[in-house]
């Protein structure tokens, strides 16, 4: 019985070992695959090494206070200045003028003038009048430019190294002290002043104005009437008739005989020799220049700025205005005296007097010229007329 149940049990055993879902519980291990190292890239040997990396210098950040505001300087009151004296404003008294008597001017009577005799188809001569001179040109010098001025080239300056802002220490303000007030001594009224009394000029006297007597014109004595011929017509003047010349004999023309022209002979070629190429220059390779090294750029250090340090301020006593300059018044200058205005007499213009009109004679005709029917020596034409011109 014993041997029956180890059989069973090494049966059941096989099989469990043998199926596939319990070969599934032995789980391999994952294994990476094996890692490769990669080869070291080695660049081929140069002869200058290239140079090393450098980063640049970056100092660093200078620190700068806060700013503080300085204290506000104190502004003492202003005072207003007092008002300047003005005096009073004084008319000077008027100027006496004397009544101007001048005498009234009297214009001379007019000249006689006898009555004009000229004939009416008579022109008078025309006045001579001289040529107009023009004056000479002022003479204007040439406008010379100055030369230009020399404007030397502008160098702007170096930049200033700015420190940093240090405040400086609060200055001791000492305490307000008010000014004692100034003295005002009263305010005097000036006397009043005194104005004379306005004396007005005499009147001026104008004489009454006194109108010349007329000059006398004498009567217009008319001139005769100026005869005028009969006129007179020229008699014509004979044209005899044209006469057309003979025609004039012109010979035949005759050409002339053609020129020999021998014929045209045709130079022979010039040789020319064959081109013969030159032979190519040799040119060698180019050789690239190896570059040169630039060592790397070092910033220099900064100079060192002092710190700024404020001058105290400068104490400026108080503005003391100078006293107001009297101003005389003004004197306006008396008015000049403008005589009235005499208008001139009229100038005597004598009335017109029409020309009596020309007499002309009645006219006569003249006695009619005899022509004759034809030219003498011709015989008389057959149909009452000369036949037409062959030229038209």
């Amino acid at each position: 019985m014993t041997s029956l149940h180890s059989l069973t049990l090494l049966l059941l055993g096989v099989v469990f070992v043998t199926t596939p879902v319990v070969a599934n519980f032995n789980i391999p291990i994952y294994e990476p695959p094996p890692i490769e190292i990669p080869p070291i890239y080695e660049p081929p040997p140069t002869e200058i090494p290239p140079p090393l990396y450098k980063p640049p210098f970056i100092p660093p950040p200078l620190f700068h206070p806060p700013y503080e505001n300085p204290p506000p300087v104190f502004q003492p009151p202003y005072e207003k200045p007092p008002p300047k004296y003005q005096p009073p404003h004084e008319k000077p008294p008027p100027v006496y003028e004397p009544p101007h008597n001048k005498p009234p001017h009297e214009k001379p009577p007019p000249l006689y003038k006898p009555p004009h005799d000229k004939r009416p188809h008579e022109k008078p001569p025309p006045e001579y009048q001289p040529p107009h001179e023009k004056p000479p040109p002022v003479y204007q010098p040439p406008h010379q430019k100055p030369p230009p001025e020399y404007q030397p080239p502008h160098e702007k300056p170096p930049p200033l190294y700015q420190p940093p802002h240090q405040k400086p220490p609060p200055e001791y303000q000492p305490p307000h002290e008010k000014p004692p007030p100034v003295y005002q001594p009263p305010h005097k009224k000036p006397p009043p002043f005194c104005q004379p009394p306005l004396v007005e000029p005499p009147p001026v006297y104008h004489p009454p104005h006194v109108k010349p007597p007329p000059v006398y014109q004498p009567p217009h004595v008319k001139p005769p009437p100026v005869y005028q011929p009969p006129h007179e017509k020229t008699p014509p003047v004979y044209e005899p008739p044209l006469v057309k010349p003979p025609p004039v004999y012109q010979p035949p023309l005759v050409k002339p005989p053609p020129v020999y022209q021998p014929p045209l002979v045709k130079p022979p070629p010039v040789y020319q020799p064959p081109l013969v190429k030159p032979p190519p220059v040799y040119q060698p390779p180019h050789e690239k220049t190896p570059p040169v090294y630039q060592p790397p750029y070092k910033k220099p250090p900064p100079v060192y700025q002092p710190p700024h340090v404020k001058p105290p301020p400068v104490y400026e006593p108080p503005l003391v205005k100078p006293p107001p300059v009297y101003q005389p018044p003004i004197v306006k200058p008396p008015p000049v005296y403008q005589p009235p205005y005499e208008k001139p007499p009229p100038v005597f213009q004598p009335p017109y007097e029409k020309p009596p009109p020309l007499f002309l004679p009645p006219y006569e005709k003249p006695p009619p010229v005899f022509e004759l029917p034809y030219p003498p020596g011709c015989s008389p034409p057959p149909y009452g007329h000369f036949p037409p011109s062959k030229k038209n």
